[in-house]
């Protein structure tokens, strides 16, 4: 099953008391935000490092997105730095700058790279997230449409729903408390 827009529109309808036709601008924004989240909708790319190159050709789809980690070898993930740290220190690290990675230090051999950054949904009538997106992207377009008419208890409500959905799908759990005295958790 894919996501459609007509459901969201629907269950966005239905949570928020409304009979909206056209909510394709605030479900790009969600789609947007939630893609943007680290590991939601994520791309891999590999590439050879040359030696004696301080930089790699950026992947064609990374303008606009965020690198997550960087690493050669599979080794621990490189830090990312600034372009003028890259410029005037000796610090180890990435940065990205001009549709190229830079790297410290400039390797001194052919090495293989590994590049993951994120994805952003850009296109409401296809939808990339899996199914079990669906209420999270749902309740922050519910959210977003309250904020619109600037019903913001309705806002906060959502978000906090949306939040606790997409914690339910990144895996965080809440620990319960250790003690309640007084209706204070200890």
């Amino acid at each position: 099953m894919a996501i459609l827009k007509a459901t969201i529109l629907t269950r966005v309808n239905k949570i928020c008391k409304r009979s909206e036709t056209d909510i394709d601008d605030i479900l790009l924004e969600s789609l947007e935000e939630i893609s943007l989240r680290k590991g939601v909708l994520t791309s891999l790319a590999t590439g050879v490092c040359v030696a004696d190159t301080a930089y790699v050709s950026a992947p064609s789809d990374l303008a606009g997105k965020q690198i997550h980690s960087f690493y050669i070898n599979t080794d621990k993930p490189k830090r990312q730095i600034t372009y003028s740290q890259i410029l005037n220190n000796n610090i180890p690290g990435y940065c990205l700058y001009n549709d190229k990675i830079y790297l410290r230090p400039t390797p001194d051999g052919t090495e293989t790279y590994t590049v993951d950054y994120s994805a952003v949904a850009t296109d409401v009538d296809s939808i990339t997230f899996p199914d079990e997106f669906l209420s999270l992207i749902v309740r922050l377009t519910a959210a977003k449409l309250y904020e619109k008419y600037e019903r913001y208890d309705e806002v906060e409500n959502q978000i906090i729903l949306a939040e606790k959905q997409y914690n339910l799908l990144s895996g965080y759990a809440p620990v319960d408390p250790v003690c309640i005295y007084n209706g204070q958790e200890l």
